[in-house]
Parts: C-alpha cells; structure tokens; sequence
C-alpha cells in the first residue's frame, strides 16, 4: 500500500519551519560568519528538500516504466535519493548542532536502509575488499520493490526481497522525527537567547530622548546662559543612551546589521559635531549647521525609538 502524503507534508512543514530560525537577522549573522558551516547549512537544506520530492513523486505517480533499462534507472534513482536524503539529513544536524560528523548517532533503520543502498547500486561487483558480491534480479523489479542475490566468500547466497514502499516508508518517518528535534533544539535556542535580554526594554533608554532633543535645539536661539549650560549637558547623557543601545544590540548579537550600523554610525556623527560645536569648534560648524544635524536627529530619532520597540515586543514573543 502506497504512503499517503504525511509525511512529505510534515518535512515540508518542518523545514520551513528550520529556515524560519535560520533566517533570523540575529541567527544569520552567526551563521554566515564560518563560511563552511553556512555553505554545508545551503547545501544539506536544498538536497534534502530535492531528494524529498524525488521521493514524493516515485511514491505518488501511478506509471512505472515496462522497459528494463527504465526499471533499472527508476530503481537506481530511488535509492540514490534515499541515500542523498540521508546524508543531508546528517550533514544538516552537524552544521546546526555543532556537532562534529564522528560523534553523529546514526539511526539503526536508516543504516539498514544505507546498507540495501550499498549492496544494491553502492558497491554491488565487490562490497567490502572481495567479502560480498550482489546481483538485483531482474525480472522481480516493480514498483514496490526487487529480489537482490548476495553471495558470499564464506557462507552461502541470500536472497532477500527488498520492499521499496516500506523502506521509503520507514526512512521519511525517521527524517520526520529527526527534524522535529533540530527544530526544538533551534526553537529552544531562540527562546533562552529571548529570556536572557526581555527584561531590557530598549526603547527605556530613549524614553526622554524627544524632550532632550526639543532642549537641545533650544539651545541655538537662547542668550540665557544658564539655560544654555543646562541644554548642553543635555547632549553627553543622550549620546551614552546611544552607545548603550548598541552595546545592546551588540550583545544580542543583533549587530553587525546594515540598518543599525548605518544609522547609529551616523548619529554617533551628530552628537561628535554638537560636542565639537559648543566647545572649541574646531571645525567651524555653524548655527544653521547644527539645525539641519538636530533635524536629522529629531526625525531618525523617532524612527529608531520604533525600531526599537519591534525589537522589545520580538523579545517578549
């Protein structure tokens, strides 16, 4: 009896769920920083996806071909697919865990199956330095299945009937629940990083920041002096609010990001041209200078406070 669709559903599923955690600005950074591992992340997601539907369509098609050499190829194919499947499935596990390939626990069914494979189309004219030899009886290939011969040099032949539907069967099942465990892993992953840093609400360090501003532009028509001392000292707090949100995102591991790097590189700009304009001036801003920098502020200030904010409201999901 064929598969219904499940399980191929389910890997589907499971794997758009994988690159969903992948994907994350925060995740990505990390991932693209050992070139190798990402590469190997790409490749395995891609194989493993290709060879799924591979799978799904010799399982879902009703033809399987009368010619011979067309029997050999389907069968051929099928079982390079489920080999394929497996090595993408490991090299996938490997990549994301961080775990090293010698110390990958490889499922007994899934090596059962790896062995048909390799006796079959893998190493069938001389398995294992002359120890087996193994011949796919033609007239028995269908769809669900084929007899395989193997001899031996120190015991006698065996025949073994290999039912293909029932290997395939098996095999999707173990990727199902093998995914299911690398999308815990990445989903808890997620949620310690969240539980560390929720409790810090970014936007808190920008909370006075508008009224900060207001004074500060202020600053530039007043001939008070001491309102004027006191609208300075406004500018050294809000440019530490500053640099500590990027520690923040820093220690999020949010950074390095084009976005944040870009904007807070430029108002990090903003507050050295105010200190250098109301101390020694050296670079000889001048008041309309200043306007169109505290312009520039004021309006990105509002929008990093709601970037921030998509951060914070992130963090507590």
């Amino acid at each position: 009896m064929y598969l219904k669709n499940n399980d191929f559903k389910s890997i589907d599923t499971l794997s758009s769920k994988i690159r969903g955690y992948i994907n994350i600005p925060r995740v990505l950074n990390a991932l693209i920083q050992n070139k190798k591992n990402w590469n190997q992340i790409c490749s395995s997601m891609d194989v493993l996806e290709d060879t799924t539907y591979a799978i799904s369509s010799y399982i879902n098609e009703d033809l399987f071909p009368s010619d011979d050499g067309l029997k050999y190829i389907y069968i051929y194919g099928l079982l390079q697919a489920l080999f394929l499947q497996q090595d993408s499935l490991k090299h996938l596990t490997c990549a994301l865990l961080l775990i090293n390939e010698k110390d990958y626990l490889v499922n007994e069914e899934l090596e059962k199956i790896r062995n048909i494979r390799n006796e079959s189309i893998g190493h069938p004219t001389n398995k294992g330095g002359g120890k087996s030899f193994h011949y796919i009886s033609r007239i028995t290939i269908n769809k669900n299945g084929f007899d395989l011969l193997s001899s031996f040099s120190d015991k006698d032949d065996v025949y073994k009937e290999v039912k293909i539907i029932d290997v395939i069967n098996i095999q999707l099942k173990v990727i199902v629940e093998d995914l299911k465990k690398i999308g815990k892993k990445l989903e808890k992953n997620e949620m310690d990083h969240k539980n560390k840093f929720k409790e810090i609400k970014l936007v808190d360090f920008l909370k006075s920041s508008d009224y900060s501003i207001q004074k500060i532009f202020e600053v530039l028509f007043t001939e008070d002096e001491g309102r004027k001392s006191f609208y300075i000292s406004l500018i050294e707090p809000l440019k530490n609010n500053y640099l500590k949100i990027e520690k923040e995102l820093d220690e999020r591991e949010i950074l390095p990001n084009y976005f944040w790097n870009d904007e807070l590189e430029k108002v990090k700009y903003i507050f050295d041209s105010l200190g250098d304009y109301f101390t020694d001036n050296q670079r000889n801003f001048t008041s309309n200078d200043m306007l169109i920098f505290l312009s520039y502020l004021r309006d990105k200030n509002k929008e990093l406070l709601e970037e921030l904010k998509n951060i914070d409201e992130e963090y507590l999901n």
